[in-house]
């Protein structure tokens, strides 16, 4: 969802068949390795985190998320 909320790629999405123990270790240790590839990450959460706003943000981003159905 944070993806859709910032309009590009965040964070790595590992969803159905690519969500297993190898795929989410390399994402981890990518994390914890590359202090860079980190920084951005949590740059672009922040970036999240301020589009969500005050309380109530479930709803707002379920409202973000509509709009693409």
């Amino acid at each position: 969802m944070a993806n859709l909320i910032a309009g590009r790629g965040v964070v790595k999405e590992l969803i159905q068949n690519d969500f297993r123990p190898d795929t989410v270790a390399r994402e981890a240790l990518a994390l914890l390795e590359d202090p860079v590839r980190r920084q951005a990450v949590r740059t672009g959460l922040g970036e999240v985190r301020d589009r969500l706003g005050p309380p109530g943000a479930s709803a707002r981003a379920a409202a973000i998320v509509a709009r693409f159905f």
